[in-house]
């Protein structure tokens, strides 16, 4: 793992501005560091290094052919770069190793057989940057389902890419303008689509593509590894135990493939049933006791260490948990925008901080069970969501229409009145608010904005964010659609391509690198993926259980009963915590005043958002901590952080 940065300018950088960029991203690779000129070309490369294969000098970064033709900087793991050496020796190719890092073995790959081939052949997560010397191109990629972070942009006639936004903010000509109409994208989501970025002028590599860059223009994007052309159109019709079977197979030689390394590994254990499925594998072949590590609240209703101590006692890992409170949340917030330089919002970001901290107190390395809800439908919604959709096609759509609109009027409480008087176990929790959203999402019922009202956490984004028309993203301009035959399908699809980038693994990228920590992620292995996509949907909802084929494994590794209860996310108390302890630092943000004087947002909306909160009228917790995270960002966004 490491940070990556480079500037493409007619005349070469200043290499004190380009050691000061290459400081905001130094938590990514805090181990080494180097840069490479061209002076001829105007390009510098820069490289800040977390040594996890081959801890020597042959390692380091920026990388040189032997030939001195071809540069390489690079973020992330090729986890079958062994396999890869051995196949350029049986094609002949008798390469000058200097060392054993994947590194090397990338650059020899993109020598030899060029973009495409390599990026087809490499199994891994990355970004990274390759400079053909002699054609004076530049080459960036990203991995294909988006681990690894890589944005892009020009600044003062520069072209200029990095791992995170913030090593721009110290560049010397740095302005930084607000695209208003991502804005209101990130109000509606809690977080930036691919290929959109907060600042005009600027984008995210999408996964799966890489780019071509020439006299320091974009010439071309191409995708080389596309979800969408891996959805067979028919499924393959074989017994549902060999597809476990195999699927076992695939998973452990995963987790074999990433737990390579040449430091301490270890691995985050909710107890529930994609990290407990890791562990367990892990454990089973391994001969010593796997390092696990588990965050859990003080408030029982979101504690999950409990469950996690079950699974880990029962498997005989080497466990450590931690117990937070409000003040340790408290004590992370002014690290937040730091971390997360574009803004988001997903309330996890604050527990997988912690426990990324926690695992490195012990480990460098860390399995994480990311990307089995949306590759083997575990979310909740597509169970929900697809009876809500599948029941209101029955209904003439002018009925379905009328009663969204009433749903959305309701007054706040106007629903709990009447549930207060049913028998407790019929007493839904904000059924008021709950309804309200249904109505938003009955209004569209009959094509893909369902899905995207689904998924909203604002419904209107341009009622809050002035002047502004929402970014168009993934959700509404895919181009082509995979032949899918269920809606269930589709979401998982979507998520896939939107929220598990854009969302989850942005989160635990920067939680983990920015405490110089390597996150693997087993379930994101390409052939895992298009393996499960060759799984009828049957197999994977089965017995009315989501995530079929993961908990039958699991099962025959740990008791059910260990393993079987309700799914809970991985957020925070928020709501209690913005009503009690955090009251002071979100009424700061949201001042009136200075909502006016920054001029992002419709005052007066914010203000009655955050009044109906405080009041109890309406739980608003989502959305303003969505706001709060803007606002926290945007004080922070010029920020140089030495």
């Amino acid at each position: 793992m490491c940070g990556i940065l480079g500037i493409w300018a007619k005349k070469l950088a200043n290499i004190e501005d380009v050691k000061r960029m290459r400081m905001q991203i130094q938590s990514r690779g805090p181990d080494d560091c180097g840069e490479y000129f061209d002076n001829n070309a105007g390009l510098v490369l820069s490289h800040a290094r977390l040594s996890i294969i081959d801890l020597t000098s042959a390692g380091s970064q920026p990388m040189i052919s032997n030939c001195n033709n071809y540069i390489l900087i690079f973020n992330g793991e090729i986890y079958n770069h062994l396999t890869l050496r051995k196949l350029l020796k049986d094609q002949g190719h008798d390469y000058p190793w200097q060392g054993s890092s994947d590194t090397e073995t990338l650059l020899a790959c993109l020598k030899l057989w060029g973009m495409n081939e390599t990026l087809l052949k490499i199994t891994g997560m990355f970004a990274f940057a390759f400079w053909d010397k002699k054609r004076k191109k530049l080459y960036l990629a990203r991995d294909r389902m988006g681990e690894k972070p890589l944005y892009y942009g020009e600044l003062d006639g520069a072209f200029v890419f990095g791992s995170e936004l913030k090593a721009f903010h110290a560049h010397p000509k740095w302005k930084g303008e607000v695209d208003r109409d991502v804005l209101a994208q990130y109000i509606r989501h809690g977080y930036v689509h691919e290929p959109n970025c907060i600042y005009k002028n600027f984008y995210k590599l999408s996964p799966g593509h890489f780019v071509e860059i020439q006299e320091r223009k974009v010439i071309k994007i191409s995708e080389y590894w596309s979800l969408r052309k891996k959805i067979p159109i028919e499924r393959k019709d074989i017994p549902y135990h060999e597809f476990t079977e195999k699927l076992e197979n695939l998973i452990s030689d995963s987790i074999r493939e990433r737990s390579r390394a040449d430091v301490p590994l270890g691995a985050f254990l909710s107890g529930g049933i994609d990290s407990s499925l890791l562990v367990a594998l892990m454990q089973k072949n391994s001969d010593e006791k796997i390092k696990t590590f588990t965050i859990g609240y003080e408030n029982d209703s979101y504690n999950e260490a409990r469950h996690a101590k079950k699974v880990a006692d029962y498997l005989g890992t080497e466990h450590t948990d931690l117990l937070i409170n409000p003040n340790d949340v408290i004590s992370v917030i002014p690290e937040l925008p730091k971390i997360w330089d574009e803004p988001f919002a997903d309330s996890s970001q604050i527990p997988t901080l912690l426990v990324s901290k926690l695992a490195k107190q012990r480990v460098k390395v860390a399995i994480s069970g990311d990307g089995g809800d949306e590759i083997f439908c575990g979310y909740n919604r597509y169970q929900i969501g697809f009876n809500l959709y599948k029941t209101a096609q029955y209904f003439p759509n002018s009925l379905v229409t009328y009663l969204a609109k009433k749903l959305q009027s309701s007054k706040g409480g106007m629903f709990e009145k009447y549930i207060a008087k049913l028998p407790k176990k019929y007493r839904f929790q904000a059924i008021n608010d709950r309804l309200i959203k249904l109505g938003f999402v009955l209004e569209h019922t009959k094509d893909i904005n369902y899905y995207k009202t689904l998924v909203s956490l604002n419904h209107q984004p341009q009622d809050i964010v002035k002047n502004s028309k929402e970014k168009e993203s993934l959700l509404t301009h895919f181009g082509s659609w995979p032949n899918l035959s269920d809606f269930r399908e589709t979401m998982m699809y979507l998520d896939a391509m939107t929220y598990l980038p854009g969302d989850i693994l942005t989160k635990t990228d920067r939680a983990s690198m920015s405490i110089g920590l390597e996150l693997r992620a087993p379930f994101l292995d390409h052939k895992i993926i298009e393996y499960a996509w060759q799984m009828p949907l049957k197999y994977k909802l089965r017995r009315g259980k989501t995530k079929a084929p993961l908990r039958d494994i699991l099962y025959t590794l740990v008791p059910k009963e260990i393993i079987d209860r309700p799914k809970m996310g991985f957020g925070i108390p928020i709501e209690d915590w913005l009503n009690g302890p955090l009251r002071d630092w979100a009424e700061n943000l949201l001042d009136y005043d200075r909502l006016e004087n920054e001029g992002f947002f419709h005052t007066e909306k914010v203000r009655m958002m955050w009044k109906d909160q405080l009041k109890g009228e309406r739980r608003w917790h989502h959305q303003i901590w969505t706001l709060l995270m803007f606002q926290s960002w945007l004080e922070n966004r010029n920020t140089i952080w030495i």
